[in-house]
């Protein structure tokens, strides 16, 4: 069947305009009919997420609770693992600290006690463990079970005599590109990221 001439025209711009229509709303992150993917694929790279940027973005939270002293690393900052992001005052990192430094003396106490033992124990075989060098053997499994415990919270398992407040560092060597956080703040344990880095691609092998 054959449509008259002016009804095959006035059908032909209607499908015009409707193909128009779609095109726009797959176009237009304002339009209503949009479908979410065309909205989000005209998006800034950034904003899209860690997947969207060639090196990758890292969110870095503090582990534990506390007030930010100091601020080492401001977006723009150039970082390597391990480098100090900002320095964080925190009731529950100088517990730990004293956890340690505690569990430390009672460890050297017991070698002392130990070695006195044994430079007393004339005439023993050294075959022979004394009672003083089970107690120093059982203090060192006490720090060093202490020291993987508080691992999240002092990865080196060391403290000084000046250490006082907790250090967040960077996970990768990047380029920190946002801190939301500021000199003077609070921060809650696993609460929103403090910094952003762009974590750097790892260095090219030279070639043989």
């Amino acid at each position: 069947m054959t449509l008259p001439r002016r009804t095959a025209t006035l059908l032909a711009s209607a499908l015009l305009a409707a193909a128009c229509s779609r095109g726009a709303a797959l176009t237009d992150p304002n339009s209503a009919a949009a479908p979410a993917s065309a909205v989000q694929s005209q998006l800034p790279a950034v904003s899209r997420g860690a997947h969207a940027s060639p090196a990758g973005l890292r969110q870095i939270h503090s582990p534990l609770s506390g007030r930010v002293v100091r601020i080492v690393a401001p977006p723009g900052s150039e970082v390597v693992p391990g480098e100090p992001l900002a320095w964080i005052s925190s009731p529950t990192f100088d517990e730990a600290v004293a956890r340690l430094r505690a569990a430390r003396a009672e460890e050297s106490a017991a070698r002392v006690r130990a070695a006195s033992a044994r430079a007393a124990a004339v005439g023993t075989p050294a075959t022979v463990t004394l009672p003083e060098e089970v107690a120093h053997l059982a203090a060192q499994k006490r720090r060093v079970a202490l020291a993987t415990e508080l691992k999240p919270i002092i990865p080196s398992g060391r403290v000084g005599d000046d250490t006082s407040l907790y250090a967040l560092r960077a996970p990768e060597r990047g380029t920190v590109i946002a801190a939301s956080v500021g000199q003077g703040e609070a921060v809650t344990a696993g609460g929103p990221a403090l910094f952003t880095l762009a974590v750097a691609p790892p260095p090219a092998k030279a070639s043989e």
